[in-house]
């Protein structure tokens, strides 16, 4: 089958799904709204169509039960339940599972049988069984021998081909003698998903989306990203350009600040189509861990660069997890704490200047603190003096260390050592930052912050001796000035006392020299797992946006870079990583 067929389908059916994933939720709400269930039936017939078209059979049959379903519903032959919206539910999450496997070229598993019956217990309750249905032939069949061949109730033996398209559309009483063909010439009145009829004469026709490969924007975005450098150079270098010269300097930095934003704009997108989501995965932890679990959602119109929004689907999924089985108590421990029943999960988002912040707000038991550092000790993360000294908001941080788990043994939701580090650990390389909130017996708070995009990075530029490093903006918090005289070592590390603490610091011309010498210089302050950090530079040269690239794959073993870039100088210049920088925890020379 031609991938460019294949990739058509898997757009155009992938933004049904989105759209249903939101749909489904308020279904819940609202199980006799038509025009969500018009909505949902019209989703799984056009990819159920698209699937058949190129072969997919297990996604047809798949589509199909679920629209035998929908279609009882529809003619108000039937009450959609709970028990109805949960099969659809599930089908609508396996149908995008199967269509996940065919982006991947993988073979698609067909539909596990008890979604099938599912599907089919709901659309008979009353455990009528399929012997009871008639099939197409047979209808056909019985309808040539009531009307003749060809013919149908209401309907003329000559009758429109625009008829062939009314199982799409709402159920209306057939006339009683049937009305002319419409001429050749007569516009349609109605498109055949049985929308609203075509525009009046004279009003704007609706325009329509333009759809563009993914690799085409990302190659588009690259060659904007080779113009930022161009443009940076030239900026660097005011004092070799006549009066002209500079400004036609100006006037490029304008136009590609312009359609740097414009191609951006495109590759974002809202956050809901990853939001909505959450309320089916939720609906299905719930119901295996016992839990009942309400979901609001905020913020669904904030957007996201799409690459950013895909990397963030697996995190948020964890956190989503993470909350419900750590988190969120049982109906009779939250009776017990006289809170309600329900649990409640928040998951919001909004913009902050350049970067977005989602928040996952739950109301469950939080995190104690003297657990977090019990099971900490016994895993061997930190030593028992070490758990003694350690404050609420550091002790609670420890969730994010490597192999951390409170659960003692394996279940489908959690306990397998694999834990919130990889989410940390996943948010810091899309160059965002993971921060906690919890009381205990009220709840937590989770939030994440991240760049609105990875195509152009804004960073620090400073210098350590004689070279030039860029750092992610989003990873400074503050700039200060250092007193020497001021700093304090305590075994291999310095620190510098403050009103209320102490902030620990990494000497970066000692670093790249590979001892533990102290010199005077700049404080830029960062925070590596829930602790501020210093790193001690020699000066800083400004703010600018780099393109970073990947270091070559023999370097990408050193701690503490994360990619390189070319400067507007013309300068190479590494990329920190205050991360990985921070953890490995001794010095190391890094060749020039």
């Amino acid at each position: 089958m031609d991938p460019e067929l294949i990739s058509d389908f898997l757009n155009e059916a992938q933004d049904l799904i989105d759209a249903a994933n939101g749909d489904i939720t308020a279904l819940e709400a609202n199980p006799e709204d038509k025009d969500l269930l018009n909505r949902m039936f019209r989703a799984f017939h056009t990819v159920k169509g698209g699937a058949g078209f190129i072969g997919i059979h297990a996604v047809v049959d798949l589509c199909h039960k679920a629209e035998d379903l929908l279609s009882e519903v529809r003619s108000g032959a039937l009450a959609l339940d709970d028990a109805g919206i949960d099969a659809v539910a599930r089908a609508l999450m396996q149908t995008e599972h199967m269509l996940g496997q065919l982006a991947q070229g993988a073979d698609i598993d067909p539909a596990p049988e008890e979604i099938m019956q599912a599907l089919h217990a709901a659309r008979y309750p009353d455990g009528k069984s399929s012997g009871d249905e008639i099939n197409e032939d047979d209808f056909e069949a019985l309808l040539d021998q009531l009307y003749g061949e060809g013919g149908a109730p209401g309907v003329s033996v000559a009758a429109p081909a625009a008829a062939i398209t009314a199982p799409e559309t709402e159920a209306a009483p057939a006339p009683k003698t049937p009305s002319p063909a419409p001429r050749a010439t007569e516009p349609a009145k109605a498109d055949k998903s049985g929308g609203e009829a075509a525009p009046k004469k004279g009003s704007a026709p609706a325009e329509a989306p333009v759809r563009v490969d993914a690799k085409r924007l990302d190659q588009l975005m690259d060659l904007v990203g080779e113009l930022v450098l161009v443009r940076n150079r030239l900026k660097a270098q005011p004092e070799g350009l006549d009066e002209v010269a500079r400004r036609a300097v100006a006037e490029l930095d304008h136009v590609t600040g312009a359609l740097q934003r414009s191609v951006m704009a495109v590759r974002m997108q809202p956050v809901g189509r990853l939001f909505s989501r959450i309320p089916r995965q939720v609906r299905e932890l719930a119901r295996s861990l016992g839990k009942k679990v309400e979901v609001e959602l905020e913020g669904e119109s904030a957007e996201l660069d799409k690459h950013m929004l895909d990397a963030l689907s697996d995190p948020l999924v964890h956190l989503v997890r993470n909350s419900l089985d750590h988190g969120i108590e049982n109906p009779a421990e939250r009776q017990a704490a006289g809170k309600p029943e329900a649990g409640t999960l928040t998951v919001s988002a909004r913009q902050a200047g350049d970067h977005i912040e989602i928040d996952l707000i739950d109301d469950g038991k939080g995190i104690d603190p003297e657990v977090v550092k019990k099971v900490a000790v016994a895993r061997g993360v930190i030593t028992a003096d070490a758990a003694a000294a350690m404050d609420t908001e550091t002790a609670q941080g420890l969730i994010f260390a490597a192999g951390f788990s409170t659960r003692e043994s394996v279940s489908d939701v959690s306990g397998r050592g694999v834990g919130m580090d990889v989410v940390n650990s996943r948010i810091v390389e899309l160059g965002g930052s993971v921060s906690l909130q919890s009381e205990v017996g009220q709840g937590t708070r989770i939030r994440l912050r991240l760049p609105l995009t990875l195509a152009v990075l804004p960073s620090l530029m400073v210098r350590v001796a004689d070279r030039v490093f860029a750092l992610p903006l989003a990873e400074v918090r503050e700039l200060s000035s250092l007193n020497v005289e001021q700093v304090e070592q305590v075994g291999h590390r310095w620190q510098l006392p403050l009103e209320k603490n102490v902030l620990p610091l990494r000497f970066m011309r000692g670093w790249m020299a590979g001892d533990e010498s102290t010199h005077p210089g700049l404080i830029v302050q960062t925070f590596v797992e829930q602790q501020p950090w210093g790193l001690v530079v020699d000066s800083v040269i400004g703010r600018e946006d780099i393109v970073v690239r990947p270091l070559a794959k023999h370097l990408r073993h050193i701690p503490g870079y994360s990619g390189a870039t070319v400067t507007g100088r013309g300068e190479v210049a590494l990329v920190l990583d205050p991360q990985s920088l921070i953890r490995a925890g001794a010095y190391r020379r890094v060749a020039a």
